[in-house]
């Protein structure tokens, strides 16, 4: 039996945008999996004042729901706690299914210091998505590649900036 190959793209999405729906759309049109996980944070701990995470895994329900190949994970808002990428593709590979980290070119460039980056680099390879005029860079102990694609300027720190304005 051949491992699932499960992409994985996690983040806040608070809310969920176009920009999302690009970056998943292009991983999946490389033929490189079977699966891509949509993986909403839980408690994301280097941010404050968001929204709740059923409403954020709500949204983004609704936003990827005709995506091919996607599915919504709520693996980080049942664990509970701070989300850590290292915990969450830990729980995805432990029935020997195979993981790639999804991310954006603008977080590339924070990997190392993610919480259990030596860990993360032995546990699953990871496909930088391009963001903005970011050149990822990751040194050879990771396995990574580069996805470029069309890219739509947009980011879900504007756009809750945005909507913290109309509501004031």
């Amino acid at each position: 039996m051949t491992a699932q190959r499960i992409g994985i793209f996690g983040g806040t999405f608070d809310p969920p945008h176009a920009g999302h729906r690009a970056a998943i759309a292009a991983a999946w049109s490389t033929g490189n999996f079977d699966v891509i996980l949509v993986v909403v944070a839980g408690d994301p701990y280097e941010k404050s004042d968001v929204s709740s995470a059923t409403e954020r895994l709500r949204w983004s329900e609704e936003l990827f729901a005709d995506l091919p190949g996607v599915a919504v994970s709520d693996i980080e808002i049942l664990r509970g706690g701070p989300s850590y990428s290292v915990d969450t593709v830990e729980a995805i590979i432990s029935d020997g299914s195979l993981a790639t980290l999804i991310i954006g070119a603008d977080v590339a460039e924070h990997l190392e210091q993610w919480r259990g980056s030596a860990n993360l680099r032995q546990l699953c390879d990871v496909l930088i998505v391009a963001r903005g005029n970011y050149a990822p860079s990751l040194d050879a102990t990771w396995r990574w590649r580069y996805l470029d694609m069309d890219r739509i300027d947009l980011s879900s720190s504007e756009l809750r900036a945005q909507r913290n304005m109309e509501n004031t």
